[in-house]
């Protein structure tokens, strides 16, 4: 999970700075930066087409990371909710110590 977060950022980072570069080039013409127009329309569909996967890569990552808390925080409550079955006895009889009870089981029979 996490090397597809680092990779989607820098996916995101790499693809806004071609598309500066492309808006530069198109406003700057002078500076010459990418000189043939196929490999300028290449450069844009490539950065677009990176930027949309990384951040629809993290979009994901991101629900899944709150699918498994929410999966995480349920267990949390039900392990609460209820008492083991060891516990459920001594948890009965909380007025009494555990020695206690037991000789007065014992008396009992």
């Amino acid at each position: 999970m996490t090397f597809r977060k680092y990779l989607s950022h820098a996916l995101v980072i790499l693809s806004s700075m071609f598309v500066v570069f492309f808006v530069l080039d198109i406003r700057n013409p002078a500076m010459a930066w990418i000189d043939n127009r196929i490999t300028k329309t290449l450069l844009i569909i490539f950065a677009i087409s990176t930027m949309t996967l990384a951040i629809n890569t993290l979009k994901s990552v991101r629900r899944i990371e709150h699918r498994q808390a929410e999966r995480f925080n349920e267990q949390q409550r039900s392990a609460r909710a209820k008492p083991s079955r060891g516990d459920s006895w001594d948890r009965q009889s909380t007025d009494v110590p555990q020695s206690q009870s037991r000789l007065q089981v014992r008396s009992y029979r």
